[in-house]
């Protein structure tokens, strides 16, 4: 894409499908991971913070977004040989792997409490 190269709309139709999928997957599971795990008294409390980190996730994207479209970025981008889209495709996707590390790293030491069906 950054070498100028068109392509049409409809390529974006299955990028765009499999990421809606999977973040729908992602929501429904994570959701229920997260209120089955939480007493009865704080699980209301624990599905504000799942909204909250999903705002705080989208304001990050906002803030990387708005920070590559400064022009001692965008010419650090290019000297680095890189084009803009390249480079931000390559940022999400190492920040991507960085939080799954960080998951997969807790997930080994979390202990599961079964607070699902307790009223």
């Amino acid at each position: 894409m950054d070498g100028g190269t068109k392509l049409p709309i409809l390529w974006q139709v299955l990028p765009y499908a499999l990421l809606t999928f999977g973040e729908v997957l992602v929501s429904a599971t994570g959701l229920e991971f997260a209120y089955s795990q939480a007493p009865a008294k704080l699980k209301g409390v624990l599905m504000s913070f799942w909204s909250l980190s999903v705002t705080v996730g989208n304001l990050w994207v906002l803030v990387v977004n708005a920070s590559v479209k400064g022009e001692g970025v965008t010419k650090a981008i290019a000297d680095a040989g890189f084009g803009v889209i390249t480079f931000q495709m390559f940022f999400f996707a190492g920040m991507a792997f960085a939080a799954a590390a960080a998951f997969a790293w807790y997930a080994r030491r979390y202990t599961v409490v079964d607070y699902y069906r307790k009223a």
